[in-house]
């Protein structure tokens, strides 16, 4: 890149302040017959990309712009030497063909940092990239047209900036008496003492459609019997995350040798721009995540661990009382997702804008789920010489407890749902061998693929 790429610095929104200061991975798959040509092409198509959208060769550094208040970030140009040390775009080849994550660590002192373009702890230095690529070329072979027109790019620095305009808009639409604070003092949550006993690796665990549907309709039944019951369209997503945070908690306090938490807690990452009144585009390119917490009675878990005559003896059927449970935990996940409405988040920016110190103060929870699965990835045009998308993955293992819903793939003709999890390796063991697991087709584990 030989044009130093220039913008006017900005500070960073709520929602940007409010996220933990990470990197994240993304891993797209292709298998192109000749992958000289598609890392010529892709590069082509970043540099392109910066040229338009320059803010992206940005680093997130210190700002003073906000008196009297700490810890604010900015989006400012780089250097030039910042740019020749960590290059917008680079190519690793790798000696060996890499078929799992799990056998990265095995090859020429590799570790899963040589598939990410930038080091992660340069998301907590004072000065840390925006954005990088990193073509990996693999001994098994692993943009669109650079002459395309760029109006069919939907995004652009004016409207970037008229976005950022957006959320501090809606930061400041609710006046100070009127902000609330989610009071969660009655909760009795607690950190997992075993959460960290082994390194995370990152897996995959699919699921059959077919049978996550048929759960949900169970649960529905289920819970029209009760004599409580509030009449609640459960979601598939809602059955699906009930179903991962019941099995999740069962593997957990098997595995545990300590008394477990009288609560667990669930962590939902919400995106906000269609929640918004004034919507903000799926081109948005900045944050724009609020999360959710969820507490479920660990008493409940328990009692369905013990035996009991109703305990499924089919590994295609799960017996009322777990239909129940899982019920339950849907209704209550489905509920926690609903509420996050305009005013809810509104109310939440507007109170991290309030304090002085806007250092992220992250939630954790027993398990932490954001679902990009609606993004419509097999919709991308990614041109002849890449071809079509053949896999999406994440690069992750440095957070515990963090899932990720992807857009599914389709696989031997049969419509899935997959989710990339960061656990110990002990846990997902038994996890996979759960009732739960079980009744929706998920005996088998796929090692996360790069």
């Amino acid at each position: 890149m030989t044009d130093l790429p220039t913008f006017e610095p900005y500070m960073l929104t709520p929602f940007d302040h409010s996220t933990s200061p990470i990197h994240l991975t993304p891993l797209f798959i292709f298998h192109p017959n000749n992958p000289s040509n598609p890392t010529a092409i892709l590069e082509t198509g970043v540099h392109r990309l910066i040229a338009l959208l320059p803010f992206l060769a940005g680093n997130v550094t210190p700002s003073s712009r906000l008196q009297g208040k700490e810890n604010v970030l900015e989006a400012a140009p780089p250097t030039r030497e910042f740019l020749q040390l960590y290059p917008m775009f680079r190519v690793k080849h790798h000696c060996k063909p890499v078929q799992s994550i799990n056998e990265v660590g095995a090859h020429e002192d590799a570790s899963p940092k040589r598939f990410a373009p930038i080091p992660y702890e340069l998301a907590g230095e004072d000065v840390s990239p925006i954005f990088r690529v990193q073509a990996n070329v693999m001994l098994d072979a692993c943009c669109q047209n650079p002459g395309v027109s760029v109006n069919r790019l939907t995004t652009n620095r004016l409207k970037e900036e008229q976005r950022r305009q957006l959320i501090f808009d809606a930061s400041s639409s609710i006046s100070t008496e009127d902000v609330t604070h989610e009071d969660n003092s009655a909760h009795d949550w607690e950190p997992n003492g075993d959460m960290a006993s082994q390194p995370s690796v990152c897996d995959r665990i699919l699921l059959d459609d077919r049978k996550v549907g048929g759960l949900k309709e169970s649960c529905v039944g289920i819970l029209k019997n009760q004599p409580n019951w509030k009449r609640i369209n459960l979601s598939r997503t809602s059955v699906f995350i009930a179903a991962l945070w019941l099995s999740l908690l069962r593997a957990r306090i098997s595995s545990s040798s300590g008394s477990p938490s009288k609560e667990s807690c669930l962590v939902i990452v919400n995106d906000c721009r269609s929640r918004l009144d004034r919507k903000l585009p799926a081109s948005y390119m900045g944050n724009a995540l609020v999360v959710k917490e969820v507490y479920a009675s660990i008493e409940a878990v328990l009692s369905s661990m013990g035996p009991s005559e109703d305990r499924a003896s089919r590994a295609d059927h799960l017996g009322p009382r777990d239909i129940l449970l899982l019920a339950n935990l849907a209704a209550a996940i489905q509920s926690g997702t609903l509420s996050v409405t305009n005013e809810y988040i509104c109310s939440t920016l507007a109170g991290f804008v309030q304090q002085d110190d806007w250092t992220p103060n992250p939630c954790l929870g027993d398990l932490m789920v954001s679902v990009i699965r609606p993004f419509d990835i097999h919709g991308i045009d990614f041109g002849p010489s890449l071809g079509p998308l053949k896999d999406i993955d994440m690069l992750e293992s440095r957070f515990p407890s963090a899932e990720w819903v992807v857009p599914p793939f389709e696989r031997a003709n049969q419509k899935l749902w997959e989710l990339i999890l960061s656990l110990d390796p002990a846990v997902i063991e038994k996890m996979r061998n759960d009732d739960v697991m079980k009744c929706l087709g998920l005996s088998q584990v796929v090692v996360a693929k790069l």
